[in-house]
Order: structure tokens, then C-alpha cells, then sequence
């Protein structure tokens, strides 16, 4: 944690972010941080430029990892660019997650993003089971779990995407499991989850129930036996016209289709 003074009063406290990453969390174990007003930055340089400008009390960055060792980019910036003081040291176990798509298996996973840190600390398992996966660097591994759930703001979620991220993060930008419940009873009521259900009066098709089925294409040219394909398909849907499956359920439940 850095400081421009002394001072112990915080009101406003800037962190790497986005919401979601190990900062976050390292900022929420600490009672007085934790209960001042949250800010967060998309870069490191963005959050020591805070709190020389004095736009916030303090900023919290990740400085230090017992397996990488040191994260350079913070340490650069603090010894030659800023006067600022280190106030506190917050320790923090870390827990790394793949994370994806509802469905993506192992096999299926065909690029992984994260922040370098991240993929270094992994690189072992990446080595050994994900070996024929392209490694992607992002900003933080909160925005690599935005980037999996979502796209990239202009492209929607990309197949066979995964990142390595925070739980939290996963929660926070995926499907928590009240979500996953949602969409399980949605599904069960519609196909039974099976690849080959059809409805001969509306055309629909597949675990989804596209209307017409040929959508799934979009995401595999295996889409009439693929229940990872229309699986992928159905989420993407979901997500893009009513956010979460309880959104989608309660629409199905109102009108008789979603």
C-alpha cells in the first residue's frame, strides 16, 4: 500500500482493478481499507498517479509474488517515477482458476489469457495439460475473465477461450451457481438437456431449442451432435439478450419461449 504523507484517514482507496482481481481481494482483508469508498484503476502507473494527484488516501498494487518474485512493473514505478511512501504490506494466499464457458473441457481450450505474472505462475500446469494452447497476455486477471465472459467490446465471447483468474472474478463476471441452477431448470424443461430434441411445430432444436437450429452453426458445423457447440451457442444467446439464465427462465415462465 502506497501513500503520498502519513496520514491513517481513508475515505477514497484506489486499487489495480478491475473489481475482481487478488488486489481487491488483498484490499477487502484489511478492515479500514475495505470500508472506505473503493476505486478501481486499469493500470498500476494509473493508480500510483492517483495518489500523487491526491484523488485518493491511498492505492494498494501488487508489488511481490513467492514465485515470480518481484512484479517489475511496480517496483520500476515506484523507485524512479513516484515519491511515494510504502505504508502497509498486505499478504495474500493466491488461489489461480481456468476459467470458461459452462462446458469447456480441457481438451477444448484453445487459447489461455491472463496477466503474465499469472500465466508464469501457472506455467507448469499449462505445460503439462494445456500444452497446445496459445498464451494471451492481459491487463489483470479480472479483465481476463471479463475478456472470456463477455469479449472484447467488440466481438462477443470468443470459443474455446479460458483465463486464469480469481474465483471471485469468476463469479463476479460469470454465472454464480443460482445462475447455473436457472439455466439447468430451463434447459431440463425444454430439451431434457438432450443433443437431438426437436420440436416439429416451431422448428426448434438441440439443448438450446434454437429456433431455427441452423443458428448453432455460428459456432461449429457440428452443431446437430455437438452438445459443446449448442451448449456454447445457448449461453451466448442468453448473455446477449437477457444477461443471466434466471432473466431467461422467468421470460420463458411469463411468455413460453425466451
Amino acid at each position: 500500500m502506497v501513500q503520498s504523507t502519513t496520514s491513517r484517514t481513508f475515505q477514497r482507496v484506489g486499487f489495480f482493478g478491475p473489481f475482481g482481481t487478488f488486489t481487491e481481494q488483498a484490499v477487502r482483508t484489511q478492515d479500514d481499507l475495505a470500508a472506505a469508498e473503493l476505486i478501481d484503476y486499469p493500470t498500476v502507473p494509473d493508480v500510483l498517479d492517483a495518489v500523487a494527484a491526491g484523488e485518493v488516501d491511498c492505492g494498494v498494487v501488487p508489488i511481490e509474488n513467492s514465485i515470480e518474485g518481484v512484479v517489475n512493473f511496480t517496483q520500476d514505478a515506484l523507485s524512479f517515477d513516484y515519491e511515494l511512501l510504502i505504508q502497509r504490506e498486505i499478504v495474500l494466499d493466491i488461489e489461480h482458476c481456468l476459467v470458461g464457458a459452462p462446458g469447456l473441457t480441457l481438451d477444448q481450450v484453445k487459447a489461455v489469457v491472463s496477466i503474465p505474472v499469472a500465466t508464469a505462475q501457472c506455467h507448469r500446469f499449462l505445460r503439462e495439460r494445456l500444452r497446445s494452447a496459445e498464451v494471451r497476455g492481459a491487463s489483470s486477471t479480472a479483465r481476463a475473465a471479463l475478456l472470456v465472459a463477455e469479449g472484447d467490446g467488440v466481438n462477443g465471447p470468443e470459443p474455446g477461450l479460458a483465463a486464469i483468474a480469481p474465483r471471485v472474478a469468476a463469479e463476479r463476471y460469470g454465472w454464480g451457481s443460482a445462475q447455473v441452477a436457472c439455466l439447468d431448470s430451463l434447459w431440463t424443461r425444454e430439451s431434457g438437456w438432450r443433443v437431438h430434441a426437436s420440436n416439429s411445430r416451431t422448428g426448434a432444436y438441440g439443448i438450446p431449442q434454437a429456433v431455427p437450429g441452423s443458428k448453432m452453426s455460428a459456432y461449429g458445423a457440428d452443431w446437430r451432435t455437438n452438445p459443446v457447440t449448442q451448449i456454447q451457442w445457448g449461453l451466448g444467446y442468453i448473455r446477449e439478450v437477457y444477461r443471466a439464465p434466471c432473466d431467461a427462465r422467468s421470460a420463458f415462465q411469463a411468455k413460453g419461449w425466451y
